[in-house]
């Protein structure tokens, strides 16, 4: 029976992770901190820091139930989001260390789950009476994190590998970047919130490929489109990474977004302003740093790990997007490096600057 309330949820994540426990089974790391999470939210409606309770708790109840029923269908064999997937594939197929099984629970929970829970919640044009409450969910998070990463640095070596080389992020859990999951999860939300329910099924579930034609000119589009199915008949893992600006908003059709905006910016150097990352010096610039080469060995060794996984639960495209300020200097180095670097094992990608000449 489906859950109604949220005393129900956290029965049920209470539940999930005792049995977790019991069998030794990595499935209950994720539980065991969205369990947390949905406590504190409950302690949030109780003392009224949401403008409306009744739909707090609805949007909280659906939102679980989402994650809920990907993982009873999983147990019970059945088809599930490939993004949950993914992370639920993660606990028998590889050994990632805790953090990464937590990082890649949040990324299907809330840059899918979240933006489809809250545009069922507010449908229409009552999405923007829930954006207060939506972003309050974030100030919870991150209170929480702050502890939750102190708690899994005790077991996991993994955090202060990635502390060093990020520099100054404030916290490895926050280099997964809560502010821009919640903005992707609210750009989901506002393109689904106009559609008819009956339109909406289980498109984003089932699709392979995800085109954000916000910013595209038909031109463009052509050649996104042509790049995509140029090569249909092959059963390779399709390989696009882009290039953006966060000034100028997040594409929408990306799987997984880097943010590089913790290296030095070279656009406050006179010299380098008015070129881009394809220039020599500004390459230079970018990657003749110890930090940028720590955290492209990382990223590169995370894309070791996933990238087999995606291809073998069945994706045919996968988005990877780096994102610097204004998408002309940084996010086009490293992006043009990290397509470099995935060529020389093979992997067939293709690069594209969404900003560089804005």
């Amino acid at each position: 029976m489906s859950c109604v309330t949220i005393a129900e949820i956290i029965e049920r994540l209470t539940a999930i992770t005792t049995w977790a426990r019991q069998t030794d089974n990595r499935l209950g790391f994720f539980p065991a901190l969205y369990r947390t999470v949905t406590m504190e939210v409950q302690r949030g409606i109780a003392e009224g820091r949401f403008d409306d309770p009744v739909r707090m708790e609805r949007l909280d109840v659906i939102f679980a139930r989402r994650y809920l029923d990907a993982f009873d269908s999983y147990q019970q064999g059945k088809p599930v989001p490939r993004s949950w997937r993914l992370a639920f594939d993660a606990s028998t197929r590889w050994r990632p260390v805790i953090l990464q099984h937590l990082l890649v629970g949040m990324n299907a929970h809330i840059n899918l789950d979240l933006g489809i829970a809250a545009a069922t919640v507010a449908p229409g044009a009552s999405l923007p009476a829930l954006q207060r409450d939506f972003n309050e969910i974030n100030v919870i998070l991150a209170g929480l994190m702050a502890g939750v990463e102190s708690e899994i640095s005790a077991v996991s070596p993994w955090i202060d590998l990635v502390a060093t080389a990020a520099g100054n992020v404030d916290g490895v859990l926050a280099a997964f970047n809560l502010d821009l999951a919640r903005n992707v999860a609210w750009s989901v939300a506002e393109k689904l919130a106009p559609l008819e329910r009956r339109l909406l099924g289980g498109t984003f579930d089932a699709a392979d490929l995800v085109i954000d034609t916000t910013d595209l000119n038909i031109h463009q589009l052509k050649d996104r489109l042509v790049s995509a199915f140029d090569d249909a008949r092959s059963s390779r893992l399709q390989i696009a990474v882009e290039s953006f600006g966060f000034k100028h908003g997040l594409p929408l059709d990306a799987d997984i977004v880097m943010d590089v905006r913790f290296l030095p910016n070279p656009h406050w150097e006179e010299h380098l302003r008015p070129l881009t990352g394809h220039d020599p010096a500004v390459r230079d610039f970018v990657l003749e740093r110890a930090d940028t080469s720590a955290f492209l060995e990382r990223l590169d060794d995370l894309l070791r790990t996933v990238l087999p996984a995606y291809e073998a639960e069945g994706r045919s495209y996968l988005t990877i997007a780096i994102g610097c300020t204004g998408g002309r200097h940084r996010s086009v180095a490293i992006a043009e490096e990290l397509a470099a670097r995935l060529r020389t094992r093979g992997t067939a990608v293709r690069t594209t600057h969404r900003d560089v000449a804005r």
